[in-house]
């Protein structure tokens, strides 16, 4: 539509003005005309057709109009992790920003649930294996042992000392007989239970033979044991004697795939003999075929030749 003439007040010559419809606020303001048209007469500007619904009326622009210009975009200042603003001066317009990658090192105790192990008697490394310990201690009682009873003893006490409450262990001694410190179930490695079981090691007294396969047994039949410890100066006098027999039944015996270490404490017995040849082909035997590992100490009334 043609915007409408207005008279101009007298003693001036007659003429009309334009009047500039409102044009609605947007991303950016024009300028208005103000300029005053000096011709006497005021033509019209011939109407637009428009093929779309219009909001608001568009007036003809003037050659005295100032021409649109657009203004930079404004640019935040970029910093590790923030971003660049490329939105309009009033923010009529939603900005984009890019961020930049931080970098960072995490810093932990490193620690978890690993390799379980400690001293063992006599220097052997008894218990390598996942987790916590749950340590059977085998140790022969037997009359030969009179002699070696309370180094071993000795020995036994400092390996106690470095369970921790979280492994478990039980504590068996054996000669004719087998005895057990605490029948059928394992102890939490604490400060009362390991001093219990060193007092129950000082009661036992060197006397009567060798029953090795029982006392192996026994150990491998406690709940969730997976390391066991024997200590022994001699071949099995009593029982299973065989050593063929009791590395196989051992083997049957062993369902929790506990690793077996073995000590032997070589040497001449009290009576003058020495079995230590043989006693060392089995304790390497039952070692072998748990994972374990054997060692040899030379301890008693005197060493071989």
């Amino acid at each position: 539509m043609a915007p409408r003439h207005v008279s101009v007040p007298k003693p001036a010559p007659k003429s009309t003005s334009t009047k500039v419809a409102s044009v609605p606020k947007v991303i950016h303001q024009v300028a208005q005309n103000d300029a005053t048209l000096s011709q006497p007469k005021i033509i019209p500007p011939t109407p637009v057709k428009s093929t779309a619904v219009a909001t608001a009326p568009s007036p003809t622009p003037s050659t005295t109009t100032a021409p649109m210009s657009t203004p930079p975009a404004l640019t935040g200042p970029s910093t590790p992790g923030g971003g660049t603003d490329s939105g309009s001066p009033k923010g009529d317009i939603e900005g984009s920003g890019t961020g930049d990658h931080g970098n960072g090192n995490g810093i932990g105790p490193g620690e978890g649930p690993g390799t379980g192990e400690g001293k063992g008697p006599f220097g052997i490394d008894a218990g390598p294996g996942e987790g916590p310990r749950h340590i059977v201690y085998v140790v022969d009682e037997s009359g030969s042992m009179d002699s070696r009873i309370d180094t071993t003893r000795s020995e036994l006490d400092d390996a106690l000392s470095t369970l921790s409450t979280d492994e478990t262990f039980n504590m068996i001694a054996f000669s004719t007989d087998v005895r057990v410190f605490d029948e059928g179930t394992m102890d939490r490695g604490s400060r009362a239970n390991v001093d219990q079981a060193k007092q129950w090691l000082g009661y036992q007294r060197p006397d009567g033979g060798t029953n090795l396969q029982r006392a192996l047994q026994s150990a491998l039949g406690m709940p969730g044991v997976n390391v066991v410890v024997l200590i022994t100066d001699g071949v099995p006098t009593y029982g299973e004697t065989n050593f063929g027999k009791i590395a196989r039944n051992i083997r049957r015996s062993n369902r929790n795939h506990a690793r077996i270490y073995t000590i032997g404490l070589i040497g001449k017995n009290p009576d003058g003999t020495d079995d230590t040849f043989e006693a060392t082909k089995l304790l390497q035997q039952l070692a072998l075929d748990s994972g374990g590992t054997s060692k040899f100490v030379s301890l008693g009334v005197s060493t071989p030749e």
